[in-house]
């Protein structure tokens, strides 16, 4: 066996989300968000909250935190801190609330939110193509004054208007889709036309990639009831939204060199590689995280796999271990083509999990189901005095709970890779 193999089995550590330097200009639109079609200003601080309101498409996001979770991973640094403000029927211009709970703005300041989600549009374009210009107007006044309100007391907050997703044709429901669609394609593109003529306001397509995934053939179901998302559809969409907000990474594409140079040709290396022993001269060209796993046991879509590249391999069949776990064989041939590779972490379920407990504990302290007792007609005299110490301590659990998830993404930053001559009877050919 050569030097080389021998070096190549010791295997290499690759620091797949970590910049070696500052990046370049293409490198840095990875964290960027789209304006007007272009790339502005990055739309994420360290530390930001983000204000997730609207309909029950906000209110589901919080139970199934899969977007929250794909963007914290994507950006561990950053250590974002989601807040969820949403009320099932809520509208541009309609959001009830129960007596003395606060109005929207008191909850945004409350939370000091540094960016705003705003999601809706599904129940507006219930009304048809002749409220569409009311629509409009509804919805510059309410953008309006979120764009121009420093709730976190520094500066206003960028503002994402998320759009209602398609309406799903599913057997056995008497809606008329094909109507509700023709509404939510225009309020749809309402909202696109804030976001392009306005700054620090954004905007996510949902609607045409999602009428795209509900007429693709053999592709499950993504609502419950037509119009609100299964967990599966809040996992569909995850990227979506990191895409629109340029904080996907596009496709997935590893590079790696195994020869004895270290040069790395066109591509501008934007990731470490730390090598464990001579000769391992590996370079990473863009890479972002995986997806964790799709929910209900379904199979993630290979077009989601990343193609790894390894060029410069001895002849011969290798084999792609992470962590331990042997994740694809080719031969050398086919490693220096390209072969997707199934790189979804079980450990970011286990993080997705922690995102949902710490929405859940968020959800008692935002909306306690005994509010009469803490802020309505029977808030004296036990509610005044109790309730405080008990919101605090929900919140210390929310809190820790973020901590934890923000160390468990830092501890992925890491991953250990390994390529090795030979062939192996758990290996995935793909």
């Amino acid at each position: 066996m050569t030097s080389f193999l021998r070096s190549l089995l010791v295997g290499v550590v690759l620091l797949v989300l970590g910049p070696i330097a500052a990046p370049d200009a293409h490198a840095q639109d990875v964290m960027h968000a789209e304006h007007a079609g272009e790339a502005s200003h990055p739309i994420f601080d360290e530390g930001d909250v983000v204000a997730v309101i609207g309909n029950t498409f906000a209110v589901r996001a919080q139970r199934f935190p899969y977007i929250e979770t794909f963007l914290s991973a994507r950006l561990p640094q950053h250590e974002l801190r989601f807040r969820y403000l949403g009320r099932s029927g809520d509208e541009v211009a309609l959001r009830p609330r129960p007596m003395n709970f606060g109005s929207l703005h008191t909850h945004l300041r409350d939370v000091e939110a540094d960016v705003i989600f705003a999601c809706f549009g599904m129940n507006e374009a219930y009304e048809g193509l002749d409220h569409l210009e009311q629509f409009r107007r509804n919805l510059s006044a309410f953008a309006d004054s979120l764009r121009t309100t420093a709730y976190n007391g520094d500066a206003p907050p960028e503002v994402v208007l998320v759009s209602p997703i398609a309406h799903e044709d599913l057997e056995g429901i008497a809606a008329d889709a094909e109507a509700h669609n023709e509404g939510l394609a225009a309020y749809s593109g309402a909202m696109a036309d804030y976001a392009d003529q306005h700054d620090n306001a954004w905007f996510v397509d949902l609607y045409h990639p999602t009428r795209d995934l509900m007429t693709a053939p053999d592709e499950p179901a993504l609502t419950i009831n037509e119009i609100h998302l299964s967990a599966y559809g809040y996992w569909a969409v995850s990227p979506i939204v990191g895409e629109a907000l340029q904080v996907g990474g596009d496709p997935l594409r590893i590079v790696l060199d195994a020869g004895p140079e270290t040069a790395v040709g066109d591509a501008t290396p934007v990731y470490n590689v730390v090598p464990e022993g001579p000769g391992t001269a590996f370079r990473v060209s863009r890479v972002a995280r995986p997806l964790p796993p799709p929910p209900d046991g379904r199979t993630s879509p290979r077009s989601l796999a990343p193609i790894v590249e390894i060029r410069n391999l001895p002849r011969g069949s290798h084999v792609l271990e992470v962590e331990g776990e042997v994740v694809a064989e080719a031969d050398s041939a086919a490693w220096a083509r390209g072969v997707r590779v199934d790189l979804q972490r079980t450990a970011l379920r286990s993080i997705h999990e922690q995102v949902a407990r710490k929405n859940q504990a968020w959800f008692y302290r935002y909306r306690a189901v005994n509010g009469e007792y803490i802020y309505g007609r029977r808030k004296a005299p036990f509610g005044v005095n109790n309730f405080p110490g008990e919101f605090r301590r929900l919140e210390m659990t929310v809190e820790s709970t973020e901590h934890r998830v923000w160390s468990d993404l830092k501890d992925l930053l890491y991953l250990r890779w390994r390529v090795r001559a030979g062939s192996s009877r758990s290996a995935v050919s793909l």
